[in-house]
């Protein structure tokens, strides 16, 4: 695949991901090196569970596996749980290194971001079944 099929296929998932509320977007680092698909099992098996039941409601997440210049495998996260968690109960929920939890600024390009790699490594992102609402859903209420 050439360069110009793979970024417009790279900005048509940011675009797609755009057209959703996320409320943060977090970074996930490990203390330990792992397979990228362990590092998305645990992900969903420990962090999401652990997120949805402190909001005590399903969540709705996008993320994606990155690499560090070092090769240390990484997360980055689109979030979306209706505004019911605070970014220290994020923070504590993930317990396999260093979070960093920034409010979702849609102005900022992060859906862009996460999907920079997504058609180069198609094995290294997932997404929840239940998307967040449609951003012009706030403007129609």
């Amino acid at each position: 695949m050439d360069n110009a099929v793979r970024a417009a296929t790279s900005t048509d998932y940011g675009s797609w991901l755009n057209e959703y509320q996320w409320d943060y977007f977090v970074t996930l680092t490990t203390e330990h090196s792992m397979s990228e698909q362990r590092l998305l099992r645990r992900f969903q098996d420990q962090f999401v569970r652990q997120v949805a039941r402190v909001a005590q409601r399903a969540i709705s997440w996008f993320c994606v596996v990155e690499y560090s210049a070092n090769r240390q495998p990484h997360l980055h996260v689109l979030l979306w749980a209706n505004g019911e968690l605070s970014r220290r109960e994020l923070e504590t929920a993930w317990k396999l290194g260093y979070t960093e939890v920034e409010a979702y600024d849609p102005s900022l390009g992060g859906t862009h971001y996460v999907t920079k790699t997504v058609t180069r490594h198609p094995d290294n992102y997932n997404f929840s079944r239940r998307l967040p609402p449609p951003r012009d859903a706030t403007l129609r209420s």
